[in-house]
């Protein structure tokens, strides 16, 4: 299941109360609820004040209770949110964003339905996935666009390169498709949306 909101949200945990800043839920085809977000916290570090942390918890569907709760600090970097998705097998897969010295990076993690990370791999700056889906099997698709120029004086526009990517189960590269689009002089950003059907084809609107 695809995210089903983003917003803010505050939820209890014990005596802890947790701001979800950016907040993502998914529901899982056994109907618990996965919700996650960004916490940004004092820190003792004088050099840096605040550190932001991912919050990402299971809650049960039924009684909403909390199953677990898992806690990642991104230490030297500033993260951005992230979306989810759950798979037919009940795992996470995370789409983090976080900034680096370099610039933006985006982050694939797939999550068990423990809570434990089973693997995470690292996109290039250049690639920003603006959509992204899964198939029956789990296997992770996505969809990112790029100007072919860093000027954005237009109109017009220059063209965007538009990159399609399929990843494994195991989060490997199975294939990327690079292509050209041109761009309405009024629209500097594309729309885009990708879906696969069940036979596998792979289309991308943009």
């Amino acid at each position: 299941s695809s995210d089903v909101c983003s917003s803010d949200l505050q939820t209890h945990v014990g005596s802890r109360i947790l701001q979800f800043a950016g907040s993502t839920i998914a529901l899982g085809r056994d109907g618990a609820i996965w919700v996650g977000g960004l916490e940004t916290k004092q820190s003792d570090d004088a050099s840096r004040p605040f550190h932001t942390s991912r919050l990402l918890a299971k809650l049960d569907g039924t009684s909403g209770d909390l199953i677990w709760l898992s806690e990642k600090l991104y230490d030297g970097s500033a993260a951005d949110g992230f979306s989810m998705l759950i798979d037919n097998q009940g795992n996470c897969l995370l789409v983090e964003s976080v900034y680096l010295m370099s610039g933006t990076y985006y982050i694939l993690r797939k999550i068990n339905p423990s809570g434990e990370e089973v693997w995470s791999t690292w996109f290039l700056p250049t690639f920003n996935p603006i959509s992204y889906t899964l198939d029956s099997m789990g296997n992770f698709y996505f969809t990112s666009a790029h100007a072919q120029t860093s000027v954005h004086l237009g109109p017009p526009y220059a063209p965007f390169d538009i990159s399609t990517f399929k990843y494994d189960t195991e989060g490997k590269t199975v294939w990327a498709v690079r292509e050209e689009i041109p761009r309405r002089n009024d629209d500097p950003y594309p729309a885009m949306a990708i879906h696969v059907d069940k036979a596998g084809s792979v289309t991308v609107q943009a």
